[in-house]
Formats: structure tokens, C-alpha cells, sequence
């Protein structure tokens, strides 16, 4: 399990359109700083340094999958079941991950790769914008 820190967990995501193989998709984007990347690396932090390959591909793959399920807050336009069919109310992990097997159409690009650089430019934004009100204060 991955504990994030209570002011990460919080960040404020934004919405963004993405024009998807399988059609428009709106997804609420939280921003991913170096401290969200060290947050998640944390506990596989023995295993993404391991000598062995397949350890350091497995922990590789979690890691992967905990900053998406971070960067993807909420989904508008798709709807989620569970195993019993029962429409859930917000995306699950598997969901999330699910959704990132689109491609972009017109540049060929992943969803996946497409929402962690709309996080890290949100991050950077977010973090220009607090230290210029620090500044303004």
C-alpha cells in the first residue's frame, strides 16, 4: 500500500480533453511534482534498485501504475462497473489503467504518457503560481 502525504493526496487536479482512438475523454488531472515521484518510490525503493532484473521490472510496473492512479482523479464521459455490474461512482486503479491503453489520435502518443505530462506541467504551473503569491503576500 502507498501512503501518500495528506497535501499530495489533496492537490487540486484540473480537467483536460483528450481526443482518444475510442473518442473524447475528459479526465481530472492531479499534478505529479518530485515529491508525488519520491512519495511512490518510496516503499519499492529495495526492489527498484534490485540486481535482479525481474524484481526491478516488477517494482518498475507498480511504480507505474501508483503515479498513474495518482495523476487520474476523476474520468467525464466513461462509466466504470464493477465485477457485478453496478456502476461505480469513481474510477478504480484497474480502471484507470485500463483507460491508459488508448492512444492519442493525430500524434500516436499513449494516454498514459500524455496524462503524466499534462500532471508534470500542472506541477510546475501550480508551483510557479503559489511561489508568486508568496511573493505578492
Amino acid at each position: 500500500m502507498i501512503k501518500l502525504k495528506l497535501g499530495q493526496i489533496n492537490a487540486e487536479g484540473e480537467w483536460e480533453s483528450f481526443d482518444t482512438e475510442s473518442g473524447p475523454l475528459r479526465l481530472k488531472v492531479r499534478p505529479v511534482s518530485q515529491e508525488v515521484y519520491k512519495d511512490l518510490q518510496k516503499p519499492l525503493f529495495k526492489r527498484l534498485h534490485s540486481a535482479d532484473p525481474a524484481v526491478k521490472a516488477a517494482a518498475t510496473q507498480d511504480f507505474n501504475e501508483s503515479l498513474i492512479d495518482h495523476a487520474i482523479q476523476d474520468c467525464d464521459g466513461v462509466e466504470f462497473e464493477d465485477s457485478d455490474g453496478k456502476i461505480l461512482d469513481s474510477p478504480t486503479k484497474a480502471s484507470k489503467l485500463e483507460l491508459c491503453s488508448l492512444k492519442i489520435i493525430k500524434t500516436e502518443v499513449s494516454l498514459t504518457e500524455a496524462v503524466l505530462t499534462f500532471a508534470r506541467e500542472l506541477a510546475i504551473r501550480q508551483s510557479k503560481e503559489k511561489e508568486a503569491k508568496a511573493k505578492n503576500s
